[in-house]
């Protein structure tokens, strides 16, 4: 019993958060406790009782873990689907056909400009009027 024990409880430990339900890890802890309270019984009914119950727990431990790992498994592969759907659906003119290599492009950049000196009109020379002098007032 006491190698059972042993063996239920290593599960246990391994099997944390590996588990699709974790009721069944409990009533794996349930049954330890259970198992390590016998440890100084004699009544063989009591401790084949305790060992069926243990190896039950057991049981169902193990069928939750692969369970997980058969969720995970789903899991991963519908991601994959995704992911590769996903990348068919991208339009053919946002990927460069494979056909024409891509030539990577130095950056261009205008001409510098040269600063011009600004012009200004030439001073224009006021026109002289010729001078209308009005007779003196007689």
């Amino acid at each position: 019993m006491a190698k059972r024990v042993a063996e239920a409880g290593k599960l246990y430990d391994s099997s944390k958060g590996k588990v699709a339900d974790g009721k069944t890890r409990y009533a794996l802890q349930q049954q330890l406790d259970a198992a390590g309270k016998l440890r100084d019984a004699t009544d063989v009914k009591e401790l084949k009782d305790a060992k069926a119950a243990l190896d039950k727990a057991m049981d169902a431990v193990n069928r939750s873990v692969h369970a997980k790992q058969e969720e995970d498994r789903k899991d991963a592969q519908e991601q994959a689907q995704r992911e590769a759907e996903t990348q068919t659906t991208v339009p053919q003119a946002a990927m460069p056909s494979p056909a024409v290599p891509v030539q990577p492009v130095a950056p261009s950049y205008p001409a510098p400009v040269q600063p011009v000196a600004p012009s200004y009109p030439a001073p224009v020379q006021p026109v002289p009027q010729p001078s209308v002098q009005e007779p003196a007032p007689s």
